[in-house]
C-alpha cells in the first residue's frame, strides 16, 4: 500500500491555502476543528461545520468540541472562516472553552484577506495562493478541489441517465440466480460478472444499464459487496472512489447504498473526509438502515484516521 499524502504548513497562510485541499472544497463561513497526531503535529481527524446565521453558537460549539474530544489526537487547530469577524471570535472561543481533553495548538479566524488569533485586535493579511505547493501537489495526485461543499454533494446525485426506479424494480424482480437459498452457490458468478462491469468504468467505457442494473441487484447480496469492500486499500481508493462514485450516480433507490457506501469507504482510504460524508449521508438518506452506511457514519463521527482500518485487517490476518 501507499500512504497517503504529507502536506506541511509553516505558518499561517500555509495552513490557510492548506484547508481546501483538506476538505477538498473551498470552506465559506465555516468553523473548522483540525486534530494534530505525536510529535511532528502530523493532520488528523479534521471536521467542518457552517457558522449559524444568528444563534446556536452554544450548540455548534459543544457539537464540534465533543468530535474533536473523542478523536485520539493530542492537541487541535480551530479556526473559524468567516466575513464576520465578531461571529468567529465568538464560536471559535466557545468551543476552545468546551473542550477540555486536548491541547488547543491555535485558536484562529480568517476572512478572504485577513486572519487573526481569536479574540485579538490586530490582523494580518494573507492571499489566496492558486499554485501553493500543497493544491499544486494535490492536484497532481489526482484531487479534484471544488468550489464549494454544494458543488461535490452534486458529485453524488443520480445523473439524467440514471435507470429509472420501475426499471429497476423489474429487473430485479426477475433476477434469477440458481441456488438463491443457498450462500455458496451463485456468487463466484454474480462477482465476476460485476468485475466485468467494473472493469468497463475502470476502461473509462460505458457499460449498457442492464450490465449497470444487474450489478446493482448482485451487490445488495452482502457476500458480493463485502468482495468488493475487501479489495479497496489506499493505494487504489482513488481509482475506486471515481468507480463506485459513477455506479451510484447511474441508480435510484435503494440501490444505490451499495456502490455509495463502498464511495464512501473509498473516500475514506484516499484521506477524503468530506467526499466520505456526502456519500454516507446519501446512502442513508435512501436507507436509513443500511448497515455498512450506518457503520461508516460512526468512523466519520469519531474521526477514525484509514490507518484504523489498516491495522484492523492486519490484526485480522494474524488471528487468522
Amino acid at each position: 500500500m501507499t500512504d497517503l499524502p504529507t502536506y506541511r504548513a509553516h505558518s499561517v497562510p500555509d495552513l490557510l491555502n492548506l484547508i481546501p485541499v483538506l476538505f477538498g472544497f473551498k470552506p465559506q463561513e465555516s468553523l473548522i476543528g483540525i486534530c494534530l497526531e505525536g510529535e511532528s503535529h502530523r493532520f488528523g481527524f479534521r471536521l467542518r461545520i457552517d457558522i449559524p446565521d444568528e444563534s446556536g453558537d452554544e450548540e455548534v460549539a459543544a457539537r464540534v468540541a465533543a468530535l474533536l474530544d473523542e478523536n485520539p489526537s493530542d492537541a487541535v487547530i480551530l479556526l473559524a472562516i468567516t466575513e464576520r469577524r465578531a461571529r468567529g471570535d465568538i464560536l471559535v472561543q466557545k468551543t476552545a472553552d468546551m473542550i477540555h481533553h486536548k491541547h488547543v495548538a491555535m485558536a484562529l479566524c480568517a476572512s478572504a484577506t485577513r486572519w487573526w488569533e481569536a479574540g485579538a485586535t490586530e490582523t494580518q493579511e494573507w492571499r489566496v495562493d492558486p499554485f501553493h505547493e500543497s493544491i499544486v501537489r494535490a492536484v497532481r495526485e489526482g484531487q479534484v478541489i471544488k468550489a464549494d461543499r454544494a458543488e461535490v454533494e452534486r458529485e453524488f446525485v443520480p445523473s439524467p441517465e440514471a435507470i429509472e426506479y420501475v426499471q429497476m424494480e423489474r429487473w430485479q424482480h426477475s433476477f434469477i440466480v440458481p441456488g438463491e437459498q443457498s450462500l455458496s452457490i451463485g456468487i463466484e458468478q454474480r462477482i465476476e460478472a460485476t468485475t466485468q462491469t467494473l472493469d468497463l468504468l475502470r476502461r473509462q467505457l460505458v457499460p449498457e444499464p442492464k450490465e449497470i442494473g444487474d450489478a446493482a441487484i448482485a451487490l445488495r447480496n452482502v457476500l458480493v459487496r463485502d468482495h468488493f469492500w475487501f479489495t479497496i486499500d489506499t493505494q487504489n481508493a482513488r481509482t475506486e472512489l471515481a468507480v463506485w462514485t459513477h455506479v451510484a450516480r447511474l441508480l435510484n433507490g435503494p440501490w444505490r447504498c451499495a456502490p455509495l457506501s463502498l464511495a464512501a469507504f473509498s473516500a475514506w482510504q484516499a484521506g477524503d473526509g468530506v467526499r466520505m460524508s456526502i456519500a454516507v449521508e446519501a446512502a442513508l438518506r435512501e436507507d436509513p438502515q443500511y448497515s455498512m452506511a450506518n457503520l461508516l457514519q460512526r468512523v466519520v463521527e469519531q474521526g477514525l484516521g484509514p490507518e484504523t482500518w489498516r491495522q484492523f485487517r492486519t490484526d485480522s490476518q494474524r488471528a487468522s
